[in-house]
């Protein structure tokens, strides 16, 4: 793999360990989860989605061309992750951190799009240009810090590490 594939495959394993920081799966209801059945719930996604990611094998990647669909993939597995987490019922003391944590995912989505496309366009200059910096955006790593707070604050900072 060339020095920037490696970067961006770099850049993106870092970033899905903050990104899963506080994930969650559907508890197939519609009252709140206690704080146990969040955190529990909010583990086993994190640990499906790191299973998932660490799967994506970058090292036989030699052109921007041939990691577009592992970007791909990744991006799926974040949108389902996003989903799930949606579907959750948090705790009302961690509402906001849980709205925060989607916010993040979204951001993070967003972000990907343009490295996606620049991949697929074969473009190496351009992905370089995308994931060095702030990537990221500032906007989702905020709301992913500010979730992190909120639920170190309440207790829940095995959702923030």
């Amino acid at each position: 793999m060339s020095r920037p594939l490696r970067a961006v495959a770099l850049v993106l394993t870092a970033v899905l360990a903050l990104s899963f920081a506080a994930c969650g799966g559907d508890d197939g209801g519609g009252d709140r989860l206690s704080k146990d059945e969040y955190i529990k719930q909010a583990e086993a996604i994190g640990q499906r989605v790191e299973k998932e990611t660490n799967s994506l094998n970058t090292s036989n990647v030699s052109s921007p061309k041939e990691l577009a669909p592992i970007l791909e993939k990744l991006r799926d597995q974040i949108s389902s992750a996003k989903d799930n987490i949606g579907d959750l019922k948090p705790p009302e003391e961690v509402q906001q951190a849980h709205d925060k944590t989607i916010e993040s995912l979204e951001l993070f989505l967003k972000d990907l799009d343009p490295v996606i496309a620049a991949a697929k366009a074969n473009d190496t200059k351009k992905l370089q240009e995308l994931t060095s910096g702030s990537f990221p955006s500032q906007a989702a790593q905020r709301a992913n810090q500010e979730a992190e707070k909120i639920y170190k604050e309440k207790g829940y900072g095995q959702l923030a590490d």
